[in-house]
């Protein structure tokens, strides 16, 4: 499983710049003036240009020649009115017609980009010493180096998913001075590849001792790293730099039900032809899944015993416990001391966005709302 799922350093993951030599960080947002940046990046969408990635991606339930995928998108689209079920209509076809395009003959080089890239947010923290910390990074191209050393030298890099990984031997390649954190799972893929310079992870965020050895080190930067614990899927972690929490892997739906990921309310019901893809997304896995429009049905699946679960690198607790714990310990990272928010595949949100998103998403952990007392009526 590790071996599937690790990176290849010889086949480097193709991004905007690589195919047609535009840049690929499309947006640089200044979130804390002077400190912090959402750099937003494009590349391509493997889901189309992947063999290995189309058939995970009809495992989670996404397959655009399948007639019960038409049916459920359809389901879930009419919910939101006439005109979003026209729409929908033109996005199946749309995606079936790229899917037997890359099934029978491979989407070209020239044709990558007229798929709807995979967007990703990397964050760049000033640490309060003045050098770098790369939060969730994406290949580093030479634009992107020259800026990073304009604003300081990358000291610390962050994974706070075990499954960024693929951008990782570029990224370490270019910084190997640079102190890798980040989770087992992680670590594991990494090691498998031979793209740690170390040999290894310098700090593990899934080890106790090691997470509160980093962030001794850390808490003079003005960054803390809050594991998630029982979160046996991604592992994830969530990290507070300069009261800005950063997140990875935790929020796919938004609180109001109608945004998702980078998709805002107001961008979703202007129905835009290049939202398709997320259109079916959102329609085909979170809409239809148990919590009716919040979390992917997968996440649900994955943190199952008896599902696919059991075919995790780390497999949930029979007893229910991970859930558990998962439960309590978002419960302690939203009341941690922060004011805004930004994360992999959301923007900029408030703190109250982000609490009532979390809530929205993973409350079913245990049946309880994870919010306090605090911020009472948002998504609990």
């Amino acid at each position: 499983m590790v071996s599937q799922q690790a990176p290849n350093p010889e086949k480097e993951v193709r991004d905007r710049f690589d195919l047609t030599g535009k840049s690929p960080y499309v947006r640089i947002e200044e979130v804390k003036e002077g400190k912090i940046w959402n750099i937003a990046y494009e590349m391509e969408n493997i889901l189309f240009t992947d063999p290995n990635a189309m058939e995970g991606f009809k495992m989670l339930g996404v397959d655009f020649a399948s007639d019960k995928l038409a049916h459920k998108v359809r389901q879930s689209a009419a919910k939101y009115g006439e005109e979003m079920a026209r729409v929908v209509e033109e996005d199946m076809s749309t995606a079936k017609a790229w899917s037997e395009k890359a099934e029978k003959g491979g989407v070209s080089t020239e044709e990558i980009f007229k798929l709807p890239p995979l967007a990703l947010n990397t964050i760049v923290v000033r640490l309060n010493s003045g050098g770098l910390m790369l939060f969730a990074p994406v290949k580093i191209q030479e634009e992107m180096a020259e800026w990073l050393a304009e604003r300081g030298i990358v000291q610390w890099i962050v994974l706070p998913s075990s499954s960024h990984t693929l951008s990782l031997p570029n990224v370490v390649k270019r910084f190997p001075d640079a102190k890798v954190v980040g989770p087992e799972q992680a670590e594991a893929k990494l090691k498998h590849c031979k793209a740690l310079p170390r040999g290894k992870f310098d700090f593990l965020t899934t080890d106790a001792k090691g997470l509160e050895a980093v962030n001794n080190i850390l808490a003079e930067e003005g960054v803390f790293i809050h594991n998630v614990a029982g979160d046996v899927v991604s592992q994830a972690s969530l990290v507070v730099a300069h009261k800005t929490i950063l997140e990875c892997d935790l929020v796919y739906g938004h609180a109001d039900r109608e945004g998702s990921t980078n998709v805002r309310r107001e961008r979703f019901w202007q129905m835009l032809p290049e939202d398709w893809f997320h259109r079916i997304f959102k329609f085909a896995i979170i809409d239809c899944s148990p919590d009716g429009g919040c979390l992917p049905a997968y996440r649900f699946w994955l943190m199952d015993p008896n599902s696919l679960g059991a075919m995790g690198l780390d497999v949930p607790a029979n007893d229910g416990s991970s859930c558990l714990a998962m439960a309590e310990s978002l419960r302690a990272a939203l009341d941690l001391d922060f004011d805004s928010a930004a994360g992999v595949h959301i923007d900029h949100m408030t703190r109250a966005e982000f609490r009532a998103a979390i809530n929205c998403n993973w409350k079913w952990l245990d049946g309880k709302s994870l919010l306090t007392e605090e911020d009472p009526g948002n998504g609990s």
